[in-house]
């Protein structure tokens, strides 16, 4: 009866064995197959024409973009900070500055310089 036991086990474990060697083999030619697929893919898109990145700027189909400012005490370098922000060369884009506690003028430079106004909305949860 032992020996019955111990045969079962053993053509047990070389069933595992041989089950984890077909899956192991399956995983490494699929693999093979991707690889080769995705170096077919590069080399025909290596042919065709870039898209220029100045085209790609001017776009309006171009992603929409905010750049978020955040400004504290920040007085002296706040409206040459915001000018280059402005300056960038991008279809659709907005700049949003936070004010996140200033205890000079900044706010007050910034409302000179670019003639901001209070906007009240609703914020909606």
């Amino acid at each position: 009866m032992d020996e019955r036991w111990i045969e079962m086990l053993r053509s047990f474990v070389l069933a595992c064995y041989e089950g984890i060697f077909i899956y192991l083999v399956l995983a490494i030619v699929m693999c093979s197959v991707l690889v080769v697929a995705a170096a077919r893919t590069l080399i025909r898109q290596r042919d065709l024409d870039p898209l220029q990145y100045h085209e790609m700027l001017d776009e309006e189909l171009a992603p929409a973009v905010s750049l978020l400012v955040p400004v504290r005490n920040s007085e002296d370098t706040i409206v040459q900070r915001i000018s280059c922000l402005l300056d960038i060369r991008y279809a659709r884009y907005e700049v949003i500055i936070i004010n996140d506690g200033s205890e000079d003028e900044t706010m007050r430079r910034l409302k000179e310089t670019y003639d901001l106004m209070p906007i009240r909305s609703k914020v909606h949860y």
